[in-house]
């Protein structure tokens, strides 16, 4: 049984820390493990020169096309393994990553999972209430198919279809829908640990957040309804415990963090809505 990491990436140097991260994690055998790198751009020049440095035991493939979705879902049709797991160019995967997949997927049958994510902030004040925010929701919504850390035993995507490449981000969520429509869950395992580094540009990150809102509404459109974003004046967010007033976090700045990624996500649904109104989802 084959193992196959695929990772999307930019012209981005942590790309290396993260490659290396995979290939010293213990029970990494490339007998039976790739590693699948899809460079979004035209940035051929500075990957061949990652190949080099990793002797090979990297398979590299191209799309000048900067589109996230468009990437994995070349990894995955490259992919020879039975279970896919999308990992970030930004991430680094914990020592023994490989070894707990291998237990898990020995001692039970299971076709789609998730491990567990920690962001870790920059020396910013901006990066760590990011940081604090996406580790409370991605700890909350344990059900929902987020990258990086996705493990998916390549037979779903034939079920469920690949990643939408019209969106720029929030291609996991749209994908996820698609999983969750049909009732079908995933396990979460908490010893496959990513750390995620933030992003150093805080301005690439407000963007994110409506690209994120680009792909909500996407998702909305596709589903034929709206669901609320904000609720008595308190901002809140939704998973199937029901929903979670913020207004118990540490601080007021997290409190008003969270109102400015709901303006920068209700902007983007916006966006969105223009963009997909007319389009047909038959």
């Amino acid at each position: 049984m084959i193992l196959s990491f695929v990772i999307p990436s930019i012209l981005d140097e942590r790309i290396y820390q993260c490659v290396n991260s995979v290939l010293d994690s213990i029970s990494w055998r490339s007998k039976d493990c790739e590693l699948i790198i899809v460079v979004n751009g035209p940035y051929e020049i500075f990957f061949q020169s990652l190949l080099k440095s990793f002797n090979k035991q990297v398979k590299l493939f191209f799309t000048k096309e900067k589109n996230i979705a468009k990437a994995r879902n070349i990894g995955i049709r490259q992919a020879r393994g039975k279970f896919i797991i999308h990992i970030d160019s930004d991430c680094v995967v914990n020592r023994h990553y490989t070894l707990n997949l291998r237990r898990h997927i020995k001692k039970q049958e299971f076709c789609l999972a998730r491990g567990k994510i920690n962001f870790k902030p920059n020396q910013n004040w901006f990066s760590k209430l990011n940081c604090q925010l996406r580790n409370d929701i991605y700890s909350k919504k344990l059900e929902k198919c987020f990258t990086p850390n996705l493990i998916v035993q390549r037979q779903l995507y034939e079920i469920f279809g690949l990643f939408e490449e019209k969106l720029f981000y929030g291609e996991d969520a749209e994908w996820g829908y698609r999983v969750d429509v049909n009732q079908f869950s995933l396990l979460h395992f908490s010893d496959l640990i990513v750390i995620h580094y933030d992003d150093l540009n805080p301005l690439k990150t407000l963007i994110g957040w409506i690209h994120y809102g680009i792909g909500r509404s996407f998702r909305m459109r596709k589903a034929k309804y709206f669901k609320g974003v904000m609720g008595k004046g308190k901002p809140y967010y939704k998973d199937r415990q029901g929903y979670h007033v913020l207004n118990d976090y540490e601080s007021i700045s997290l409190y008003l963090f969270m109102i400015v990624f709901k303006i920068m996500n209700k902007i983007g649904g916006i966006i969105g809505f223009l963009k997909w109104r007319k389009k047909s989802f038959q």
